[in-house]
């Protein structure tokens, strides 16, 4: 369904490692005054390798009764989908992207998804929706705890 944003992914990311290659290029030429075959793989590897690895657009979101699922795209894992409980949500936030908290068995776990969407796209209408499912659902956390304290305090004064 999304597959012009991963075509603005692959193009964008094909752009900055042009870019990445020509700046550090000049660099190394300015630096070294030659331009060797070995300096610039030692030079151009890692960094490119750093910068392709971590970006993850996000490509849709579906929101059940208490599930999430959340379809991804990266250049190295290709599409992958994330599963998630509603309860399992600790955080959202649009910090450099969509950045989603969530409770896993070893701990928390924090994903970073870039947004490469336009607009008028309906990706930020699913992450206001995510945000007001998850808004809705610490909501009723909060009432149930209520509900359960007062229910405590009325058996401790006919106590």
């Amino acid at each position: 369904m999304n597959d012009h944003l991963i075509k603005n992914f692959r193009i964008s990311l094909l752009l900055n490692l042009l870019g990445n290659f020509l700046i550090i290029g000049f660099f190394i030429y300015i630096m070294t005054g030659k331009m060797e075959g070995y300096t610039w793989l030692i030079y151009l590897i890692y960094p490119t390798y750093l910068m392709i690895k971590g970006k993850k657009i996000l490509l849709e979101i579906h929101i059940d009764v208490k599930k999430v699922m959340l379809k991804s795209y990266s250049i190295f894992g290709g599409r992958k989908e994330l599963n998630l409980d509603i309860n399992e949500i600790v955080e959202l936030d649009f910090y450099r992207g969509f950045v989603i908290k969530y409770k896993t068995s070893l701990g928390k776990k924090t994903e970073t998804f870039h947004l490469n969407a336009e607009p008028w796209n309906n990706l930020y209408g699913q992450i206001k929706n995510l945000k007001l499912a998850v808004q809705d659902m610490e909501q009723n956390k909060i009432e149930n705890l209520n509900l359960k304290t007062s229910d405590i305090k009325s058996t401790a004064n006919n106590l």
